[in-house]
């Protein structure tokens, strides 16, 4: 079967994805008390990161590494670097070879 490439940025394309489905609960943070993140809050947070990280450089081209333990804040910040057109290096501290 063909596959469906879409024709927009990945940032943009995953925010649109994420806009249609509104308050439904999307993520549960079962390492910080079992917090709730919403589809909406999801977008809201992604916006807010992305222009912060706009407003300090960070742009198409950019390569950034993340150092972070896996949570549903460092998946926001992924989902603002990708919208900034940023290139993502996730770094893992466990990894020793």
């Amino acid at each position: 079967p063909d596959i469906v490439i879409p024709t927009v940025p990945f940032g943009k394309f995953v925010l649109q994805t994420i806009e249609a489905y509104g308050n439904k609960l999307a993520w549960v943070d079962i390492g910080n008390g079992g917090e709730e993140y919403t589809f909406t809050r999801i977008y809201e947070e992604t916006c807010k990161c992305a222009s912060a990280l706009y407003k300090e450089g960070i742009r198409r081209g950019n390569v950034v590494g993340i150092l972070c333990p896996n949570s549903c804040q460092q998946k926001i910040l992924v989902l603002a670097l990708a919208l900034c057109g940023a290139t993502i290096v996730p770094i893992n501290y466990f990894y020793t070879e």
